[in-house]
């Protein structure tokens, strides 16, 4: 002990037992507990204030407050010979407590999303914990005491953990604002995954069976509750939180990674980016939008849209195939046998390419959403048939009953609830939705809807159908679905033999060599109809799959990967094909929004004014998505990068699509 701290605790009615210095400060240790000896800097004229005030506090039951000690001469201020003052404060460990379980919760976060909780650096690590202090905090107004408010918020971040650990499993990152709109759907396939256990896993969860030690044993078990207290601390952190929003201090040069959300919430941290993320989900008025200002932009193309086309009104079958992807987008790999046989073989009378996907490793619905109304995710944030489509909304659909009269049929062989589709279907056209109950008996792979049996139960339709009306059905196959684990009955016919593969990459392959198969069936079928029938198929996003498949592909996992590089995640292959002759070619570049357009031009149909509209945009933008554009040239942009020849479509696409979505609407 140091001559100066003798001299100032000698003047205090306790027995010192040890010192040591801390920051700013000298911790005491002594016979009535710890205290705490600073040097007193600012002014005297708050100290019988602030005494006032914690006594009070005291009085309230307040008695783990860090108050002020009068010494022998009942004075709070302890003076030297040379003039340096000093007080001595009750100190309590728990607000030290408090800040490193806060740290300990970000922690546990990260690891759960096999994130390294250091990488995001001094300002990041702050802005995470201050979020979980705020949470804390609020619980601590309503328990009022440490140990139940710390053990109840402990335990439900560790449950927020897990779940997020099983959603990065199966889909490729953590929970974000959307899936709240998803719940429902989630858990109609949750039964279907099964947990791997990796390293982050077995980390978060010794440190989370750390904090909950620590709170048990370390903290006082006293509860207590005061109405008044508890309101005076939940205005102060609502206070904090509205402070550092407003200030733009927590988001500052933070922005939702749309490409790579588990990118977003490794370089951000969880709790900040699921902020992030949940901030952008308005969906406001375009800049110059008006009711006339987009029926000015429709009248451009009413013209063109009566005289386009031939009026062949052909039989229409549009497939969007589960979880459909070409991995060879990737690299190339060799396999026992061919994967895509059929696929690779298909020319004559077809279109075929490479479409870029909004969507990556689920939120099928998005993809479906964009291919039958041409509006793109890129304009709106959260999930269109969970928040948008309440009324009669425009779409493909609409267009080909209104111009031909079809009836038209919808499929999907699964739970008709989700993404709400039994309910958003109607308002897009859909006269009759088959799901999973028609199936009775109908031929699984892995315990799903074959795409097989899926086909004959559409050809089934058709020829029930067989008359003066073109047939047209919307079909959203199930056999393709995650997870891809070796717990099936389904025996995997393809293995690659260019390097050892997961077993999982090796059942996907071998789910698309059954896709494949199904394909040629219904073709085969096709061709020999005497009907004019036009099939459109396409995947709706690529599948998750192990880093290591990515890492022998590329030399990276995916949470390396450049922006460019991520974009290859969202490529997924499209077909157009008919039993009459259309001229063959490739695209290099188209995005689902515009496929249905691209469908109706190379199969000489008629188009609406939008579609006209779009297949006129498509000529500047070649591709836009809810991931940035690509120009005529194939150059890729974001939409706030793109030069302005490609903004002014940009901003009239906004406009018309608003115009669709919120103001063209029927009641």
């Amino acid at each position: 002990m140091q001559e100066f701290e003798q001299k100032i605790l000698e003047q205090y009615d306790i027995e010192v037992n040890s010192t040591r210095k801390v920051r700013g400060a000298v911790l005491c240790e002594t016979n009535k507990g710890v205290f705490l000896l600073k040097e007193v800097t600012t002014s005297e004229k708050r100290i019988p204030a602030l005494c006032e005030l914690y006594t009070w506090l005291y009085e309230q039951g307040e008695h783990q407050i860090d108050y002020m000690i009068a010494n022998r001469n009942g004075e709070y201020i302890s003076s030297l010979d040379n003039g340096d003052r000093y007080m001595l404060k009750k100190w309590y460990a728990k607000v030290i407590f408090f800040i490193l379980y806060s740290f300990a919760s970000y922690c546990t976060m990260q690891l759960f999303l096999d994130a390294n909780p250091f990488t995001i650096g001094v300002n990041g690590i702050a802005r995470n914990m201050f979020l979980f202090m705020i949470y804390y905090g609020v619980l601590l107004c309503f328990f009022r005491k440490m140990r139940p408010a710390l053990l109840f918020g402990g335990i439900l971040m560790i449950l927020i953990g897990g779940i997020n650990y099983l959603v990065l499993q199966f889909r490729g990152y953590g929970i974000i604002f959307m899936d709240f709109y998803a719940i429902s759907t989630a858990m109609t396939v949750a039964g279907r995954y099964t947990v791997k256990i990796i390293p982050c896993l077995i980390a978060a969860t010794a440190v989370a069976v750390l904090q909950i030690v620590a709170v048990c044993g370390l903290l006082s078990k006293e509860t207590a509750w005061k109405l008044r207290g508890s309101l005076i601390g939940l205005i102060v952190c609502a206070g904090m939180t509205v402070g550092m929003f407003g200030s733009g201090l927590l988001m500052d040069g933070v922005s939702s990674v749309y490409w790579d959300h588990q990118i977003g919430m490794q370089k951000y941290g969880y709790f900040v980016y699921f902020l992030a993320n949940a901030q952008v989900h308005t969906v406001s008025k375009p800049e110059g939008y008006s009711k006339a200002a987009a029926q000015k932009i429709l009248q451009q193309y009413e013209k063109q849209a009566v005289s386009t086309g031939q009026e062949q009104s052909p039989n229409l079958i549009m497939i969007m195939n589960e979880a459909f992807s070409d991995l060879r987008v990737w690299g190339d790999f060799q396999t026992n046998r061919a994967v895509m046989p059929f696929w690779d073989s298909l020319q004559q009378n077809t279109v075929k390419g490479f479409a870029q996907s909004s969507v990556y490793g689920g939120y099928t619905a998005n993809s479906e959403f964009e291919f039958l109304t041409g509006c793109t995710k890129a304009f709106l944030p959260g999930n269109p048939y969970l928040e948008y489509i309440h009324t009669k909304t425009p779409s493909l659909l609409w267009d080909m009953k209104n111009r031909q009269g079809s009836f038209i049929y919808a499929m999907h062989p699964y739970n008709a609830s989700g993404y709400n589709r039994n309910r958003v279907y109607p308002l897009i056209g859909v006269d009759s939705f088959v799901t999973k109950e028609e199936f009775v008996g109908a031929k699984k792979v892995r315990g799903l809807i074959s795409d097989e049996a899926d086909y004959d139960k559409m050809i089934d339709l058709y020829e029930q159908q067989k008359g003066d009306k073109p047939f047209v059905m919307f079909n959203v196959t199930m056999q393709n679905h995650n997870p891809y684990t070796k717990k099936s009955s389904f025996k995997e016919p393809i293995k690659v033999t260019s390097f050892q593969a997961d077993p999982e990459v090796e059942q996907y392959l071998s789910l698309i060599h059954e896709s494949d198969a199904a394909l040629q069936k219904l073709i085969a079928y096709y061709e020999k109809q005497p009907e004019q029938a036009v099939i459109v198929f396409f995947g709706d996003h690529q599948p998750h799959l192990p880093d290591s498949f990515y890492f022998q592909m590329t030399g990276k996992i995916p949470a390396g990967f450049t922006k460019e590089e991520a974009l290859k995640k969202y490529e997924v292959p499209f077909l157009i094909w008919a039993n009459y002759d259309i001229t063959e070619k490739e695209i290099d570049h188209i995005s689902l929004n515009y496929l249905s357009t691209e469908m109706a031009v190379d199969t000489g149909q008629s188009m609406s004014a939008y579609q006209c509209f779009l297949q006129a945009m498509r000529q500047e933008i070649s591709s836009l998505s809810d991931n940035g554009c690509y120009d005529a040239e194939g150059r890729y942009y974001t939409l706030e990068e793109a030069p302005e020849s490609m903004q002014q479509w940009i901003r009239e696409y906004k406009i018309l699509q608003y115009y669709m979505l919120f103001d063209g609407q029927e009641s």
